[in-house]
């Protein structure tokens, strides 16, 4: 659907992992009852949502899901002499939607959940 909205020109945005994790964020209750009967579902999610956190973190992906989505930075601040070494690297700049998406998986992890997938 997402190669066939590209090749058609169809509007909007069809970056795969911005359509995951704004549909998280956005759609919470739904997405965990899905991912409750699909445990593959629940799988792509964590990878993609963690995926994409990494790429931020390094700086690879600059692209935001949405067009004029709401950022979030993360700054450091020193807690003691020579907390933060690479300063520069430190701070992060993440979409709000991609955070949210995050803490939604986040507090609706279970134990359960891991010896499932052992």
């Amino acid at each position: 659907y997402i190669d066939f909205a590209k090749e058609k020109n169809v509007e909007g945005n069809w970056n795969f992992a911005a359509i995951v994790y704004t549909l998280i964020s956005g759609r919470h209750n739904v997405c965990f009852e899905v991912m409750d009967r699909f445990p593959d579902f629940r799988d792509l999610a964590v990878t993609v949502i963690h995926d994409e956190l990494k790429s931020y973190q390094s700086q690879t992906s600059m692209e935001f899901g949405i067009e004029n989505e709401t950022a979030v930075r993360f700054v450091p601040c020193k807690l003691a002499e020579g907390a933060i070494e690479n300063e520069k690297q430190a701070e992060l700049v993440v979409p709000s939607n991609l955070l949210n998406a995050a803490c939604v998986l986040f507090s609706n992890w279970r134990d359960s959940d891991e010896k499932n997938d052992a």
